[in-house]
């Protein structure tokens, strides 16, 4: 998914359950940040901030370009580490009960064990095991789409197929199969609903279903969130050493549920 789930709906979603502006903008912003940490904007210092996790990153290398592939990326974003071990394509609700868990230990104002930004990755994590389902999470000849450019481009995750799973108001094929990302998107968050342990009804949700251009979705949003306050627009600043914590205690958990599942 992209930053329109990953940010934009996660903070309304939790703005709608009762969260304060700044501890949802928190989760938020550590959500849409797995997408964000490239390379060129992060130099991984002693170990401490290992996150890359763009699919890509384009460079000069000896004179030729290249595709710089990165497998602490793939991983967080196909189910984490677990299925990559079990060497399983990524599957739908992977890591659904360590969410619910995230969802519990995240309320309130910000502790030291950085629990905000576990439930943001858990979430990001947990949203594209829908998006990215049947794709596998490291290099695969099955991630292929068949096309005649399909050798220049890696055959991680979706590479093959653009950004066609990230968009909500995207139809798709796959192997002949149609693919509407919008039913997937509307399952997707109806679990995530229901792991966070909110039980009214959800107007989030209910735009949501709304079939409509990927534009008009964002816009709806960002009008039901301002009945809240300004909206935050997404700033990049540089993770500290807890959202690199965060993001390997998460995998962990993920990890365990796979393994255990």
């Amino acid at each position: 998914m992209n930053s329109t789930m990953h940010y934009d709906f996660v903070y309304v979603m939790l703005l709608e359950q009762g969260w304060a502006p700044a501890d949802a903008q928190n989760v938020a912003w550590a959500s849409q940040m797995l997408d964000e940490c490239t390379p060129g904007k992060i130099q991984p210092t002693k170990g401490t901030v290992p996150i890359i996790t763009q699919s890509y990153d384009y460079q000069f290398y000896r004179g030729k370009s290249k595709w710089d592939i990165h497998s602490e990326a793939w991983k967080l974003h196909c189910g984490g580490t677990g299925l990559l071990m079990k060497m399983q394509p990524c599957l739908p609700d992977t890591g659904y009960e360590s969410l619910h868990k995230l969802f519990k230990a995240s309320r309130g104002i910000l502790p030291l064990d950085y629990s905000q930004y576990k439930l943001g990755i858990g979430l990001h994590m947990y949203m594209d095991t829908w998006s990215h389902q049947s794709f596998y999470p490291w290099w695969n000849d099955k991630n292929g789409n068949g096309k005649w450019y399909d050798s220049f481009i890696p055959s991680i995750l979706h590479a093959d197929y653009g950004i066609d799973p990230d968009v909500i108001d995207r139809e798709w094929k796959r192997r002949n199969t149609k693919i509407v990302n919008r039913e997937r998107f509307k399952m997707c968050m109806n679990r995530v609903w229901i792991a966070s342990g909110c039980t009214k009804g959800s107007r989030a949700l209910k735009i949501l279903e709304i079939d409509q251009s990927e534009e008009q979705f964002k816009n709806d949003l960002h009008a039901f969130g301002l009945e809240f306050g300004p909206w935050p627009i997404f700033t990049f600043h540089q993770p500290t050493y807890g959202y690199a914590y965060a993001v390997r205690s998460v995998d962990s958990l993920f990890e365990e549920e796979a393994l255990n599942g």
